[in-house]
């Protein structure tokens, strides 16, 4: 019974302009089926697919704000992921590789997926990257944060990026959890 025309519709009646999406946030669950593979080659296995969802609910929230005239927006964390023992972007050994594989390995999946949802999804309004990308670096050639932010601009220019490493249309967070 899942009604993402729903969703944007109530946006939409609040004077919303936009809507930015969770597709990550953290644990690792995507809901999207996702392409994307892990270091021994199999397909990144924490989806909405593998739970049974057959649908693509990334691509029916773009299409219900496209119905409604609203900007839709993705949220991906890549910061922390439980699945892949990630925190604050670095794979945490348990002696050795995490189930997504070393470090390379994680960078590598995460820029697969960006690559997909930014360019499966038509244009995007706002990019989220909460907790940031490379716990801060500055976005320089070889980094993820230099990686993603040549993805941002190849793929999504003209989105709002919040917390990313981009030098145009960057934005950040100016207040606090209560609101001030």
């Amino acid at each position: 019974a899942l009604d993402t025309d729903a969703w944007i519709n109530a946006a939409a009646a609040s004077g919303a302009a936009y809507a930015v999406l969770t597709v990550q946030a953290g644990c690792g669950f995507l809901l999207y089926p996702t392409n994307s593979t892990l270091a021994n080659g199999t397909v990144y296995p924490y989806t909405t697919r593998a739970a049974g969802y057959r649908g693509d609910l990334v691509q029916q929230f773009a299409a219900s704000c496209r119905k409604r005239n609203l900007r839709p927006g993705i949220y991906y964390q890549i910061a922390n992921n439980v699945f892949c023992n990630v925190s604050n972007c670095v794979v945490q050994p348990l002696g050795g590789a995490g189930p997504c594989g070393m470090q390379a390995d994680y960078e590598r999946l995460v820029l697969a997926q960006l690559k997909e949802l930014w360019t499966a999804y038509g244009t995007l309004v706002e990019l989220w990257f909460d907790g940031g990308v490379d716990s801060g670096a500055k976005p320089t050639p070889g980094t993820l944060a230099g990686r993603v932010a040549a993805l941002v601009a190849a793929t999504q220019p003209h989105a709002v990026a919040f917390q990313g490493p981009v030098t145009t249309n960057g934005v950040r967070w100016a207040g606090s959890e209560g609101g001030t």
